[in-house]
């Protein structure tokens, strides 16, 4: 707007105050829900491993009016650990998105300022690299200041929880039709399924955050990738990702050592089965109370690995319900720090990627 004063943005480092969260509530929690509960802003910026976040705010006067932050997330690859920062939670109030903003002596279009400012804040004060998930206009945003692509491509089985609200599908008609067919399909097999097991299987169980410490500790003692980087299991990070309620865990209530772990939100993962070989049912049962909680919790899409690398009983049990294969794309915007080791753009993508 011409004439008008940039807005000022201010860097920071947390752990951030109440007064700060409750601006971010404010602001991009209108955007996403979560964060305009204190705790889970508390938890996800301040309670994160490495206890603190980095975060761009925008000003307008004496009023909080955008907001960009870098979350710290351990990561490991090429026999070490690092930190890898997520891009999160970008709000500008739209009468201040044709405004420009001032850092130092940077001047540019607010979003932009918010972005590229933070970025190099975070890689200047440790950050080894930096990952975003986004849109393909933020995306080309980023490309701008220096991030590349990296092109996960992950062949995996699927079930439609909810294929109306699949942008791709909808744009077209005639797959958007096959999929609400096939969704029709897979509900069907999963009422039998719950049936099956009801009459006579063995019962899954939700864990609660205080029954789930031995699933999680299995979980982190899985071996990192072969090649590339990802973010690290840890003990820490499950911690922090099952206390913001970004990671499921099932087990059979007979049968601890039987469980599975998947990832929250809209589009959800097997992240992890242990399916012991004298636990007949296992699979099936577990597979089932994750694909239901799916349902209950509005998602999107449930997805398991592809059937070779499911192991046989999973791999049934996913045909059971009627899992469709598909190979899935995830772009995401990568830029490493000076001197970092790996290839930034060779990662090995999960949801564990995602906040």
């Amino acid at each position: 707007m011409s004439g008008t004063a940039p807005l000022r943005l201010e860097l920071r480092r947390g752990p951030l105050e109440a007064a700060a969260l409750e601006a971010i509530a404010r602001t991009y929690g209108t955007v996403d829900p979560r964060y305009a509960n204190a705790a889970f802003a508390d938890t996800i910026f301040n309670r994160n491993p490495y206890g603190f976040s980095w975060h761009a705010l925008a000003w307008e006067g004496e009023r909080v009016v955008g907001h960009y932050a870098v979350i710290p997330m351990r990561a490991r690859g090429g026999g070490a650990s690092f930190l890898s920062g997520k891009g999160e939670a970008l709000f500008l109030e739209e009468s201040c998105r044709a405004r420009t903003a001032r850092v130092g002596d940077l001047e540019a279009p607010a979003g932009i300022a918010l972005m590229n400012a933070l970025h190099a804040h975070a890689l200047a004060d440790g950050a080894a690299v930096l990952h975003n998930i986004t849109s393909a206009e933020i995306g080309m945003i980023q490309r701008m200041d220096g991030f590349r692509v990296a092109r996960s491509r992950r062949p995996q089985a699927h079930f439609l929880v909810a294929p109306g609200a699949l942008r791709q599908l909808n744009e077209r008609p005639a797959q958007a039709a096959l999929a609400r067919a096939l969704a029709a399909v897979q509900r069907g097999a999963l009422a039998a399924a719950r049936a099956r097991v009801a009459a006579g299987g063995p019962r899954a169980i939700a864990c609660g955050t205080g029954d789930d410490a031995a699933a999680l500790a299995t979980f982190s003692r899985t071996p990192p990738p072969a090649e590339g980087w990802s973010i690290d299991r840890d003990g820490a990070t499950l911690r922090w990702l099952r206390a913001m309620d970004r990671l499921a865990v099932v087990r059979l209530a007979e049968r601890p050592d039987a469980f599975v772990i998947a990832n929250t939100g809209r589009a959800r993962e097997l992240l992890h089965a242990s399916l012991p070989p004298d636990a007949p049912g296992a699979a099936l049962a577990l597979l089932t109370r994750l694909v239901a909680d799916a349902v209950r919790g509005r998602a999107w899409t449930f997805s398991v690995p592809a059937a070779s690398d499911a192991g046989r009983a999973l791999g049934a049990a996913a045909r059971v319900l009627c899992f469709r294969a598909r190979t899935l794309e995830q772009l995401v915007y990568v830029k490493a720090a000076p001197g970092f080791p790996l290839r930034p753009e060779a990662l090995a993508y999960d949801r564990l990627f995602n906040l």
